[in-house]
């Protein structure tokens, strides 16, 4: 107590004394989008029904709603997709984008895999991560020959982690 003016004067006259802003809360997640599971709740436009093991993208953009668990911190994002494609189409391209800002850019191949997004910490201040698929070419499987489902299809999304980078 006998000291406790004196550290105070000299902690108010060097500024390295200043209590730090804190880092913010960084928790990895994982969602699941198929039937049944909680991240269906955070598909928010664009999307189908949720199927057994995933759920379809359902227009030219679709959005998703992520909670955020990772404020104010660099994060990535690995999602386990696959496109739709025709006889016609060898690739799916797919941007996207937070709060308007382009973060990323897909060439789906053929069959399931793994892509993701780098979130720089300035796109993770928001609660939810809005996030905005524009997708290039999406088909129906009627248009493919495929079968009579009219949908409009891109890709398929099963999950998606979220880590802090």
């Amino acid at each position: 107590m006998k000291f406790g003016p004196v550290i105070l004067m000299a902690c108010l006259a060097v500024t390295a004394c200043s209590p730090k802003k804190p880092a913010g809360v960084c928790a990895p997640a994982s969602h699941n989008f198929w039937k049944g599971q909680a991240g269906v709740g955070f598909l928010t436009s664009g999307w189908s029904e949720p199927e057994p093991e995933f759920v379809w993208s359902n227009a030219a953009k679709t959005t998703l709603s992520l909670p955020n668990s990772i404020h104010g911190h660099a994060a990535t994002l690995t999602f386990v997709v696959a496109p739709f494609l025709t006889s016609a189409d060898q690739v799916q391209d797919v941007k996207v984008s937070v709060g308007g800002k382009e973060v990323s850019s897909w060439r789906l191949a053929p069959a399931a895999q793994t892509v993701t997004v780098n979130l720089p910490d300035s796109a993770t201040n928001d609660d939810p991560i809005v996030l905005e698929f524009s997708i290039a070419n999406p088909r129906s499987p009627k248009d493919g020959g495929v079968s009579t489902d009219d949908r409009l299809l891109g890709f398929y999304l099963k999950s998606v982690k979220v880590d802090c980078a």
